[in-house]
């Protein structure tokens, strides 16, 4: 989001402190890479810990559908449907329009690997909800149908074949389906599902938990070396960071989170992500997730941006943050309603998405790979 806003803002550096601004901002493009570690860590949990039971693969898909896409087709709705009828849409609109059915079946990422990014960029960021949908429509079964071993190896060679394929599409000239297609970006998720098996081994998980520290500081090392080599930001449309790049930012974002886990109760990273100003952005994160960008992207396109705000004390980096606030104030406020009008009450519905017991032929079947396999 920080990305997205400061981007957006049309601020033009000014000075040291300027030029560090807009390079961690630009940085914050990795956030979606920490997503996708984060939810194939969390989604191959769920799996992990009910494979056994009856219900598996309907259960998982309801729940599911009912966090995803009441909101998502609501938001497609009021876009595609709701807003030309109060607002003139302008030809970006409607070349947009006449693409959405790529939006509709979730694969905007596609699309946009194929034929670039759409010229009004509002949704552009729905790519990346297409791919963890696309990941949602297989990884039960491979959950399913693979020992804990076979699982580990089958992850540690999405790890190590992603990079190849999307060397092989950035040398034929589909650099961009190398950053939006599942295949090309399933290391992330394979690599959060690793670190789910990691935690459910108390052996591999204090392995995992003393490296985490060295491994984190090693990664970032890595890629400020690639961030140096492209002349100081890390280029998401470079060869080095399509290629290894992608996969180190995953290998720190797991082992971020892993730090996280293993950190004492009561320590500091602890007690701020357990406060309650980020357990609030938690609950109504995908509703920011989905609007923040059209929500900027309005603003600016209605004049907003930070040629209208004042200066302060003779610069334009104080107006930067007031759009910024300006733009996530609005994206927070609609999520705020979202959440206790529309998505809470949805998800109430979970409650009669219950797993069952455990099926005792599967775990007979399954007797002696141990309760991780379970």
């Amino acid at each position: 989001m920080a990305h997205h806003f400061f981007m957006y803002s049309r601020y033009r550096p000014e000075g040291f402190a300027g030029e560090i601004l807009m390079d961690v901002t630009y940085a914050g493009w990795t956030g979606v890479d920490l997503f996708f570690v984060l939810s194939g860590f969390l989604i191959t949990g769920i799996l992990l810990e009910t494979k056994s039971r009856t219900g598996y693969f309907t259960v998982f898909y309801a729940r599911r559908t009912l966090r995803i896409f009441p909101l998502y087709y609501a938001f497609l709705f009021a876009w595609f449907v709701i807003l030309p009828l109060v607002a003139w849409p302008g030809p970006g609109f409607r070349s947009l329009s006449a693409e959405q059915g790529w939006y509709w079946t979730y694969m905007a990422n596609v699309k946009i690997g194929r034929e670039g990014w759409p010229e009004l960029y509002d949704l552009g960021h729905f790519w990346s909800l297409a791919v963890e949908e696309q990941f949602y429509l297989f990884w039960p079964l491979v959950v399913m149908l693979l020992s804990r071993r076979r699982f580990t190896l089958v992850c540690a060679g999405i790890v190590a074949g992603a990079p190849i394929l999307r060397l092989v599409l950035f040398e034929t000239d589909l650099r961009l389906a190398a950053y939006v297609l599942t295949p090309a970006r399933i290391d992330s998720l394979a690599i959060g599902a690793l670190l789910s098996l990691a935690i459910r081994s108390a052996r591999v998980w204090r392995f995992a938990a003393r490296a985490a520290r060295p491994v984190f500081a090693g990664s970032l090392l890595v890629l400020v070396v690639l961030a140096y080599r492209e002349g100081g930001k890390l280029q998401p449309g470079a060869m080095a960071t399509v290629t290894a790049g992608f996969t180190i930012i995953a290998i720190a974002s797991a082992a971020l989170i892993a730090i996280v886990l293993s950190s004492p109760e009561g320590s500091v990273i602890g007690r701020i992500l357990g406060s309650r100003s980020m357990r609030m952005l938690g609950r109504y994160s995908y509703c920011l997730y989905v609007v923040h960008n059209p929500v900027a992207l309005m603003l600016e396109r209605r004049g907003f941006t930070i040629d209208v705000i004042p200066e302060l004390f003779g610069s334009k980096l104080p107006a930067t943050f007031v759009f910024a606030t300006v733009a996530f104030g609005g994206s927070l406020a609609i999520s705020v309603l979202s959440w206790h009008l529309f998505e809470s009450r949805v998800l109430a519905l979970k409650k009669h998405t219950r797993y069952g017991p455990f099926d005792t032929e599967v775990a007979v079947a399954r007797k002696g790979k141990g309760k991780a396999d379970l």
